[in-house]
């Protein structure tokens, strides 16, 4: 068995960012020109060449990593669990708080949260971030001239009334999901199978929802209450997969919100009306609005 024998090559290096001693005749030429009248000493004694040659073997390390593959300085070897930060947010490496819109844009981009589903785990981020100053405020104030003091309420036909500066809104974009999609849109998709049916052959049938649930700035949405928020649905979408052949499945109100589903199987050359369309609907609503893992629960 041959045994392979690495040695470090006599050659010099093409690139001066691996040549050390290339590297040193740059750095004093480039001091003799910027201060050659007033630092004439460059023997090895003095503190200013020590910081030179410190620097400029800290180049040639710099200059070895560099012809790398980017791939192999990021990854890691196979099997290899250690977390080697390789990257740092914006919060750990900024050297103060915030004090300007861009400082805030970057605090805001390093939030992430952890979403967990039944069969997954997600990290979602903000993707962008925009901070406004805000021209109003929650409450507006009225100076109650009669007793000196501010007051919520006008007690002066002329008085303008004020807000509080100082307020931001933040207008943010989120992450795509790759479980739910686009965040920055109404829009939520989703597929499940449908299950439990006394008709074994639709057992497996795929159902794929589109639903455009209200906007957060839609005025007027009881965010609290279920049924007045899927009466602001703007486009609810039903379309059946894998259906069994002589199977039909289909939504009889494609523009209403109103989930309606009529179905039929040939018995006989004939078509005959689905038993399980009451139990299709239930699955659909529950998987759109009533189970604990809904779209609108999502």
């Amino acid at each position: 068995m041959t045994q392979t024998v690495e040695t470090i090559s006599k050659n010099t290096p093409l690139q001066n960012s691996l040549q050390y001693a290339a590297l040193r005749q740059l750095a004093l030429e480039r001091i003799q020109k910027l201060a050659g009248n007033i630092w004439t000493d460059y023997n090895y004694h003095d503190p200013g060449v020590t910081f030179m040659e410190l620097m400029c073997f800290v180049t040639t390390d710099l200059g070895y990593r560099l012809t790398f593959d980017i791939q192999d300085l990021l990854a890691k070897a196979p099997g290899d669990d250690t977390d080697y930060k390789n990257f740092y947010t914006a919060r750990q490496i900024l050297h103060n708080a915030p004090i300007n819109f861009r400082d805030f844009r970057k605090l805001l981009m390093d939030v992430s949260v952890t979403v967990n589903g039944p069969e997954f785990e997600e990290e979602l981020g903000i993707k962008n971030a925009w901070p406004m100053v805000s021209e109003t405020a929650e409450v507006q104030l009225f100076t109650d001239t009669v007793n000196k003091k501010l007051s919520y309420d006008k007690t002066d036909i002329n008085d303008p009334g004020f807000y509080v500066k100082g307020l931001y809104n933040i207008l943010l974009e989120f992450d795509n999901s790759t479980q739910f999609g686009d965040l920055n849109s109404e829009e939520m998709k989703g597929t499940f199978l449908l299950s439990g049916l006394a008709d074994h052959e639709l057992n497996g049938v795929e159902v794929h929802i589109s639903i455009n649930f209200p906007g957060w700035d839609v005025a007027d949405v009881d965010w609290e209450n279920k049924t007045d928020i899927l009466s602001k649905v703007s486009e609810l979408s039903i379309t059946f997969d894998e259906v069994p052949e002589g199977y039909e499945l289909e939504e009889t109100n494609p523009d209403d919100t109103i989930v309606e589903i009529k179905g039929t199987k040939m018995v006989s050359s004939n078509p005959v009306v689905l038993p399980d369309l009451a139990a299709i609907t239930t699955q659909i609503n529950g998987f759109i609005a009533d189970n604990s893992d809904s779209l609108l629960s999502q």
